[in-house]
């Protein structure tokens, strides 16, 4: 990937989890927005400078080298960064992490022998450091922190012992387990209870105790339960992996109803058109260039061409085509005359409905530049999960349309255009009887209508 595609994709990634994050703290009624950290791990100070050009400004580093060699680095190029250390705290490398330029965060505190360290250095150095107490929630043997019977005197000896550390708040890295549960994180929620306990017993306002929790596959759930700093993997930054982890399907969900869902239209720079669609877990970005001119010396046929390019790394070929054939029924190609227009999809993260989303996104996109539609395409997906189902399923998640494939069912993807009440296409995966589709087909169609008016609105609260 060359530097300047490399800076482009950070830029659009840095924006798409703000996005998210601003998301999740929507829907449960969070005014204030978690600070966000991207975690560097073994990627080269030129990709943290690229963040940091993109907005980015507080970065954590599991290891003392890393930390060293690209805080030195980058203390010209980027004066304002703020430094993280979230690796465990070993005490022959304290002083070598309060010696790093723009230090301004240790995570990981658990001990008051490490406090008393850091203390005396910074002293020594006329620094002041920001500390969070790391507490050990799960009690498993691996991993570190406190134990959160203990919390409190740590606190209070920092608090009375350690002039040049301000304690900031509580951190914890919960299990793989509850990072994985759709309903109840056991973790986060003792990360509350111990807040409200040193709270109480340092008199020190609750909001004046931040809670640092929640990771690339959790920090959405951290958020809802109250996290003010949340640790994403930089991988995620700079668009090698997907996020977050799959959740199932919760209980209170009817057969009818939508998985959570956003749309944003119109919001990346340096392209002519963009537009973003989160379905429960899945994620899909896109962006437009165009229309441009054709050079025509390139092919004697250009004028046979299709004048619409869909590219992506993540979608299927077949996907691809029928994106192709979507786009055929609600863009007016009879207008692009010797131009063609470049339409990139990003899948963030695929957990079922993948076509519906990009369907939605491209349309989004294409909405948002000067291209004659004849009107926005909405999309469903419908499960049938199995041979004998009589009662289709609502945007199934991937582990859902996985399991019906097991048991001889399918699913359908149906694109309408709600202005013509039509539908405008069909796809399906897997098996269902003729009947079954009928059905499929009817209850999908009639629930794409219902994202109209949020699709709408989106378009109406564009702004670049």
């Amino acid at each position: 990937m060359s530097e300047i595609l490399s800076a482009q994709v950070i830029q659009n990634n840095v924006k798409l989890i703000l996005m998210h994050i601003r998301n999740v703290c929507n829907k449960v009624g969070r005014a204030d927005v978690p600070r966000l950290v991207a975690v560097g791990k073994t990627f080269p100070a030129s990709q943290t400078q690229h963040c940091y050009e993109a907005g980015q400004r507080h970065f954590g580093e599991n290891y003392v080298n890393e930390l060293e060699e690209k805080s030195n680095g980058l203390k010209e190029l980027c004066p304002d960064i703020q430094w993280h250390f979230i690796g465990k705290v070993q005490t022959n490398k304290i002083k070598k992490i309060v010696e790093c330029p723009n230090i301004s965060f240790v995570e990981t505190l658990d001990s008051e022998k490490h406090a008393q360290t850091f203390q005396n250095y910074c002293s020594q150095l006329q620094k002041q450091l920001n500390v969070f107490v790391q507490v050990n929630t799960s009690g498993e043997v691996n991993k570190n922190g406190v134990e959160p019977a203990k919390v409190f005197d740590l606190v209070s000896f920092v608090k009375k012992e350690c002039p040049n550390l301000t304690f900031k708040g509580l951190m914890t890295i919960g299990s793989i387990q509850q990072s994985q549960k759709a309903d109840e994180n056991q973790d986060f929620k003792l990360m509350r209870q111990i807040r409200s306990e040193v709270a109480e017993k340092c008199q020190i306002p609750e909001v004046d105790i931040e809670l640092s929790m929640g990771m690339s596959n959790d920090f959405s759930m951290a958020i809802e339960y109250g996290s003010t700093n949340v640790r994403m993997d930089s991988s995620e930054f700079y668009g090698l992996t997907n996020v977050p982890i799959p959740k199932k399907r919760t209980a209170e969900k009817q057969n009818d109803d939508f998985r959570n869902f956003f749309f944003r239209a119109n919001f990346l720079d340096k392209v002519d058109g963009s537009g973003y669609v989160e379905m429960g877990n899945t994620c899909v970005l896109c962006s437009i260039e165009g229309p441009v001119e054709k050079d025509r010396e390139m092919d004697e046929d250009v004028e046979d061409e299709n004048p619409i390019k869909i590219t992506s790394d993540e979608l299927t070929e077949e996907h691809i085509n029928v994106l192709d054939q979507i786009l055929e029924t609600f863009v007016r190609t009879d207008q692009l005359v010797n131009v063609e227009i470049r339409i990139n999809v990003k899948v963030v993260c695929d957990d079922g409905g993948l076509l519906a989303a990009a369907t939605m996104a491209v349309g989004l996109a294409l909405a948002s530049t000067n291209v004659q539609i004849y009107d926005i395409p909405l999309a469903a997906t419908v499960l049938i999960p199995s041979r004998t189902a009589t009662v289709p399923l609502l945007d199934p998640t991937a582990s859902e349309f996985k399991n019906a494939k097991q048991d001889g069912g399918g699913v359908l993807t149906v694109v309408s255009l709600p202005a013509f009440t039509q539908i405008a296409h069909q796809y399906m995966e897997g098996v269902m009887t003729s009947k079954q589709t009928v059905m499929a087909t009817e209850f999908a169609f009639k629930n794409s209508l219902r994202l109209y008016e949020e699709v709408t609105q989106t378009l109406k609260n564009m702004t670049k």
